[in-house]
């Protein structure tokens, strides 16, 4: 990891600074920012020694694994594999919405953008996933035979196996290059885990050195100039410090993607109520109440936002597709 006063995306000498709040926790503990005034990236000043202890327990992609090795019915595995079709949107099917109707699958489908580009380019390849997680969704596409997908996370416990076959690496992605044969990889995936890497440039150009032509790389990442930002300043969810060890602007992204020699094949400006939901709840400063809930009105008004942001490419989290020139 880098400690260093030239920013991580232009390399531009960094000199003003800022102090960000860790609001996951209660400590009111705050962290020293960089501001690149050339890109507009924000970069850590210093990366804490034990980093990996403010992966609280329920962080979202470590929270414990569930999934268990027993095997799935030829019968079940069918009709399951039919409803997730369905489900996910990856293509009509009239079987799928009748398993659904009678056993529906009960996830939100926020994540709808990194399963289609999973179902997208896995039939060609191996889809790997940096920063996965323990990713249980992952563990349950394998047990239904969708096997095309690998993920890798230095934060996991264990390497995780399922039918005997490891799914999920504990290790970084740099480590799973050098010691696993990467020429069956079609696409890679970083999932809102780029801005958790102090190297991005390196790390984007080394998974570019690994696909094959018109290879495809999924990047979702939080900026720092969205709407939420705007509207409740550095005290919003795209500022998840001391974990994100960097926040792009948009600005910052085109640096990245010239600089990796990828171009961008689709541009998302995410459409998500719950970035103006979380971040109404941190600048409250009731994210550790026991009863958080909103109004109607509160909830009409950050579905607006949501759409407004998404529609004006305002969106806190922004989605690329790049594509291998």
């Amino acid at each position: 990891m880098s400690n260093s006063n030239k920013c991580w995306i232009c390399e531009e000498n960094l000199n003003e600074t800022i102090d960000l709040l860790d609001w996951r926790s209660n400590e009111n503990k705050k962290f020293e920012y960089y501001v690149c005034k050339n890109c507009g990236n924000i970069q850590i000043k210093e990366i804490p020694e034990n980093l990996s202890d403010y992966y609280l327990d329920n962080y979202y992609s470590l929270q414990e694994n569930y999934i268990n090795d027993k095997q799935f019915s030829k019968i079940k595995k069918f009709l399951l594999k039919h409803r997730e079709l369905y489900f996910f949107k990856i293509k009509k099917d009239i079987l799928g919405f009748l398993v659904n109707v009678i056993n529906p699958n009960k996830l939100n489908q926020i994540e709808n953008l990194s399963i289609k580009f999973l179902f997208d380019n896995m039939n060609k390849g191996i889809v790997l996933d940096v920063g996965s997680g323990n990713n249980w969704l992952w563990q349950y596409f394998h047990k239904l035979g969708w096997t095309n997908i690998i993920g890798i996370d230095p934060f996991i416990d264990n390497d995780i196996f399922i039918n005997g076959k490891k799914v999920i690496y504990k290790s970084t992605f740099d480590e799973f290059i050098k010691n696993n044969n990467c020429n069956n990889i079609q696409a890679i995936m970083f999932n809102h885990s780029l801005e958790h890497i102090s190297n991005p440039i390196e790390t984007i150009k080394l998974a570019h050195s690994i696909l094959p032509s018109n290879g495809k790389c999924l990047l979702r990442i939080p900026i720092n100039n969205g709407l939420a930002k705007k509207i409740w300043g550095y005290r919003s969810i795209s500022f998840d410090v001391p974990i994100h060890l960097w926040i792009p602007s948009l600005y910052s992204l085109f640096f990245l993607k010239e600089k990796s020699n990828f171009y961008v094949k689709e541009l998302y400006s995410d459409y998500n109520i719950d970035i103006f939901l979380m971040s109404y709840v941190i600048n409250k400063n009731i994210l550790f109440s026991n009863n958080v809930s909103f109004t109607k009105k509160q909830k009409f008004f950050c579905k607006k936002l949501a759409n407004l942001s998404s529609n004006l490419i305002l969106s806190d989290f922004i989605s690329l597709i790049l594509e291998k020139k």
